[in-house]
């Protein structure tokens, strides 16, 4: 009996190698137009006046694109606040209020943006006058603001629209990439009000102004204090980055107003590189030293990710003993409670930083009371906030950040549409002084020559286990607040 003939058989069969790279280039196909897909629909969702960047949105949002979670509630605020304005018919003009967003730190940066936002809702119901009305833009330079260029660029074609930026608020912390940042800005005109930055100078910036103590009113504040308890004998710990303009103006400042009369200041074996790895290595060695000195008292000139490595690793020191206090500066506001970090200040460790603000302050040194009454009702009273804090000075800068900026803004003896402009806004932050400082609730906002907050009160501050914040002493650069 024949059988019928088979014919070849499937193609896979004859041919598996070739089928296999078929199969492949078909799933690359696939993969690619997924992956394609998936870039299409972030920029999608990264919505008007944003780009996707990587798994980022940066540029600028009228608040109608919260960049993560935690800032859902404060973006809707100010969405609703913008087109409220929009809807009035009256004249307004906008701030940008632009800084790096690294969802890392978003409890930060949620309530910076609260203090923002109750700054403009203040401004829009008659708080330092009533016109113009301002609405208020969300700016992300990027994680660690490597993107920075895209939202600068998209401020200053803003800046040259009706009803457009007429200055820039927050800014936050000193850093390269920011430094780039407030560079281009000021060589295109646009008046900047920073919210955190400490920083003493900032090379090629000329539209700057800050509420912010500088570092070094800080590291004078500290030196102070250490010399009030009697502190004879101190041991330096720095970045040796020169890169890293925070820490290397705080070592200098302190430096200068610590050593000398009777008080050592020991910086042999202190400096670490806090871009490189194995800093808790480099940490514990230290401390090995440490605990064999005579030394017991730490100023850390540095910034809050690698204080958190030296606080943990002293809390695992050999000599549990001895007990040790570490000074620094405001970048400590950005630790947040852990168990390591508990357990080593719960084991004769302190950590004493000199911050930018503190609810205690209004009751230990000359404030404004109607200013902080003003913010108290905004922001606390009305309950907006629940998960915000006031201890660590954010919510509290930011907020007299964008006042100032505001109050700049409606200094207007001419009425002309020019006075509302970039240029103009930087012209009259000049006049921010003497009888027209501004109220604001961190204190009284002098603004010199220079853009600096005059004689700013600078808490003294001390962390403890859990979070908990105490209030140590306030202090004055000049000793009195500003006149």
């Amino acid at each position: 009996m024949s059988h019928p003939r088979l014919g070849p058989g499937p193609f896979y069969y004859r041919h598996p190698l070739l089928t296999a790279l078929i199969v492949v280039a078909a799933l690359a196909t696939v993969t690619g137009g997924v992956v394609g897909w998936r870039h299409l629909r972030d920029q999608d969702d990264c919505g008007s006046g944003l780009e996707a960047r990587g798994e980022q949105c940066v540029g600028l949002t009228d608040g109608g694109h919260p960049f993560f979670d935690e800032l859902r509630g404060v973006s809707q605020r100010i969405e609703a606040e913008n087109d409220r304005v929009e809807q009035t018919g009256k004249e307004y003009v906008t701030i940008a209020f632009a800084r790096p967003m690294g969802e890392g730190q978003s409890g930060a940066i949620r309530d910076s943006l609260a203090g923002a936002y109750a700054a403009q809702w203040r401004a829009n119901r008659g708080v330092r006058g009533e016109s113009p009305l301002i609405r208020l833009v969300i700016g992300n330079f990027g994680e660690r603001s490597e993107h920075w260029k895209v939202t600068a660029e998209k401020i200053v074609e803003e800046s040259k629209e009706d009803n457009g930026v007429v200055a820039v608020a927050g800014i936050s912390r000193s850093t390269k990439a920011n430094g780039e940042a407030m560079r281009y800005l000021s060589e295109h005109g646009i008046p900047m009000v920073s919210d955190v930055l400490t920083v003493d100078e900032v090379p090629g910036v000329r539209t700057l102004a800050r509420v912010a103590p500088t570092n070094s009113d800080q590291a004078t504040a500290a030196a102070e204090w250490l010399k009030d308890q009697k502190v004879r004998r101190v041991q330096l710990v720095f970045d040796r980055d020169e890169n890293e303009t925070y820490s290397t103006s705080l070592r200098t400042a302190f430096r200068e107003a610590y050593a000398g009369d009777g008080h050592a200041l020991v910086e042999e074996r202190g400096s670490y590189a806090g871009r490189l790895p194995s800093l808790g290595d480099r940490f514990s060695a230290l401390i090995d030293n440490l605990c064999y000195s005579n030394t017991r008292t730490i100023y850390f000139a540095g910034r809050s990710d690698a204080l958190r490595v030296f606080v943990a690793q002293l809390g695992n020191r050999g000599c549990q003993d001895v007990g040790f206090t570490v000074v620094t500066g405001d970048d400590a506001t950005l630790l947040r409670s852990d168990e390591q970090l508990d357990q080593a200040l719960a084991g004769r460790i302190r950590l004493v930083y000199t911050g930018l603000t503190h609810p205690g302050v209004w009751d230990r040194a000359e404030v404004n009371r109607p200013a902080v009454r003003f913010f108290t009702e905004t922001f606390t009273s009305k309950d907006w906030f629940p998960d915000a804090t006031l201890t660590d000075g954010h919510a509290v800068m930011a907020h007299d950040a964008v006042l100032t900026a505001i109050a700049a803004i409606r200094y207007r003896t001419d009425q002309g549409p020019s006075s509302l402009s970039p240029e103009a806004v930087q012209q009259k932050l000049q006049v921010l002084n003497g009888v027209h400082r501004v109220p604001g609730a961190s204190g009284d906002i002098s603004l010199d020559n220079e853009g600096y907050a005059q004689n700013k009160a600078v808490p003294v501050l001390e962390l403890r286990p859990h979070g908990g914040v105490e209030l140590r002493d306030v202090s004055y650069p000049d000793g009195h607040p500003p006149r």
